[in-house]
């Protein structure tokens, strides 16, 4: 099937079907961010009529929860659980590996923060986690609890560390010359006033956030060594 450009040329249209629709919302989101998804740009996209959009999906905030479990289909690596594995490292793993992930996508945290789109990339990532979990003797809420902690303190992390730290750094200043002039600001307020801040200012504003999210990552481990090191999580 061929369709009528502008110029005048013909160019064969994009067979519309379920995945053509993922596929291509996903290319509009990678090329000009979430904010530019909408019925009528995809259906641009594809050279066609918003309204043939629908007979695949019934909204956008469906084909949003379409997109987000087609994102999880390309978490490669794999999340079972290996012999040189314990369950620390094991969860230190899966949560390192999800930030990458999100990192290397864009708007790919918006896309799946606070969204449980269930589909079958979802459950299959999700699966070895919890089973995981239960084996070192957490019962089913608990290990479902901790779970839904690592996945919220990756993406809630990620979502802080692709936001724009300012007005400048919106404006286009780099991240680096953004955080000096913060650390700067912070360093010159009144020492009698606000030493604790003063002190703490080349941390507050320390360029790389590998360190903090390793200590978060950490904090939230330690408090799940507690259960399972007493036993108070199995069932």
């Amino acid at each position: 099937m061929t369709r009528q450009t502008s110029g005048g040329s013909t160019r064969r249209a994009v067979p519309l079907s379920t995945a053509a629709i993922i596929r291509c919302a996903r290319e509009l989101i990678e090329d000009d961010g979430l904010e530019s998804l909408s019925m009528r740009r995809l259906a641009e996209r594809l050279d066609t009529q918003a309204a043939s959009l629908y007979r695949h999906v019934h909204n956008k905030e469906e084909l949003v929860d379409l997109v987000a479990d087609s994102l999880f289909g390309d978490f490669e690596p794999s999340l079972e659980y290996g012999p040189e594995d314990d369950w620390r490292s094991y969860l230190t793993r899966v949560a390192t590996t999800y930030r990458s992930f999100l990192l290397g996508r864009r708007d790919a945290e918006r896309v799946l923060a606070g969204r449980f789109a269930v589909g079958k990339n979802l459950v299959r990532l999700i699966e070895p986690v919890l089973q995981t979990l239960r084996d070192v003797g957490l019962n089913q809420r608990d290990s479902a609890y901790v779970l839904y902690l690592v996945i919220v303190h990756v993406q809630g992390f990620v979502l802080h560390e692709k936001a724009p730290l300012s007005a400048s750094n919106a404006a286009g200043l780099s991240r680096e010359l953004t955080l000096t002039s913060i650390r700067n600001i912070l360093e010159h307020f009144p020492d009698e006033d606000f030493p604790r801040v003063r002190e703490a200012a080349p941390f507050l504003a320390e360029p790389g956030l590998d360190a903090r999210f390793r200590y978060g990552l950490e904090l939230l481990l330690d408090g799940l060594a507690l259960q399972v090191g007493t036993g108070s999580a199995t069932s």
